[in-house]
């Protein structure tokens, strides 16, 4: 018992670097980015091909019926200029949440690309906004990243499909805010996030396809992962680690409960095959990377020009590759770069 207390008490040190501080605009740190970063002593894997198999049926693919967008929201005093800002706005009956970063190059007579960034279970926009780096990126590449912040004691996003997700007309909303108060490159949003909030970055490229040019969620839980009415191919890229034990890179559960329940998900390998049937790739990916301990995936030859990418870690746990807040030697990749070249080269066709 001893023992397990003093575990507890490590791991609750490391976390403490994450926390958030007290505001109206702020919530409790994330327990989905407390780093479990193995040792790189095991060789690179090199994953076998998916067989979509009768006993692992493909999920059905068929759109679903969703209401029209909700009105635009009120918007507040606050102005578009470079620097960082924590705002609120009114959502589906809610008072929602959010932190934005302007770049100094930031331009009226300009538009410039908006990333939407999306926090973990139990975490906070603040949080992510440390943890990825994304803004010191954004004010190097200019362009706006926007950091939205869930509901709830425990903050975490709904994945669930349907009309009564209120997550997602938040983020339709926040998207016609922005757009309303800076000058935005409509063709450029895209989505990105950790853990609950990859799930919620793969929801949005599912609910949003119009609005949201490609996604890139890192260790995403992706519940639901089948109900997915996309409107046109969307870019992919994505980062998970194979000893991943919050999101294990197995899954969980049995094949036939996926898209039922909210803890059922499915193997990593198989959701990104599954984006690949989806935005119409070959059926077997390329390695396009193969370096200390991460494997590159590349399913190529998509429609109108998408690609789904993913990139496996070997020995890594539930992180955010490259973060310059993980403990030891750097990650041999880093996400925010990556995933930021890989938007750069793909926007929705006007």
């Amino acid at each position: 018992m001893n023992r397990l207390v003093l575990v507890l008490v490590f791991l609750f040190s490391l976390v403490s670097v994450f926390c958030c501080r007290a505001s109206s605009t702020i919530s409790p740190p994330d327990q989905s980015i407390v780093p479990v970063l193995a040792a790189p002593t095991q060789p690179v894997v090199v994953y076998p091909q998916i067989t979509l198999s009768p006993t692992f049926p493909l999920p059905s693919l068929a759109p679903l019926t969703f209401p029209p967008p909700t009105p635009t929201p009120t918007e507040s005093s606050w102005m578009c200029a470079p620097g960082t800002l924590d705002e609120r706005m009114p959502s589906a009956g809610k008072d929602r949440l959010f932190r934005l970063h302007i770049p100094p190059g930031y331009r009226s007579d300009q538009p410039i690309p908006l990333i939407i960034n999306l926090h973990g279970t139990g975490a906070c926009a603040e949080g992510q906004e440390q943890y990825t780096g994304m803004s010191s990126l954004a004010d190097r590449e200019s362009f706006v990243v926007v950091y939205p912040q869930a509901l709830g004691e425990t903050p975490a996003w709904d994945l669930e499909p349907g009309e009564q997700n209120i997550d997602i007309a938040f983020i339709r909303d926040l998207i016609v805010l922005l757009e309303n108060r800076c000058v935005i490159d409509l063709t450029r949003i895209y989505a990105t996030g950790m853990s609950n909030g990859g799930g919620m970055t793969n929801r949005l490229g599912c609910e949003l396809s119009d609005r949201i040019a490609a996604i890139g969620p890192v260790a995403g839980s992706y519940a639901y992962f089948g109900v997915c009415p996309i409107s046109r191919p969307v870019p992919v890229i994505a980062f998970h680690g194979d000893a991943d034990e919050s999101v294990p890179y197995e899954g969980t559960g049995s094949p036939e409960l996926l898209n039922m329940y909210l803890g059922i998900y499915p193997p990593i390998n198989y959701w990104a095959a599954t984006w690949a049937l989806r935005d119409g790739c070959a059926s077997r990916p390329a390695v396009i990377y193969q370096k200390q301990g991460v494997l590159g995936e590349a399913w190529q030859g998509c429609k109108d020009g998408a690609e789904v990418i993913l990139y496996t870690l070997a020995g890594t746990g539930h992180i955010w590759p490259g973060s310059s807040l993980l403990p030891g030697a750097p990650s041999a990749i880093d996400a925010s770069e990556l995933i930021w070249a890989f938007f750069e080269k793909h926007a929705i066709s006007p």
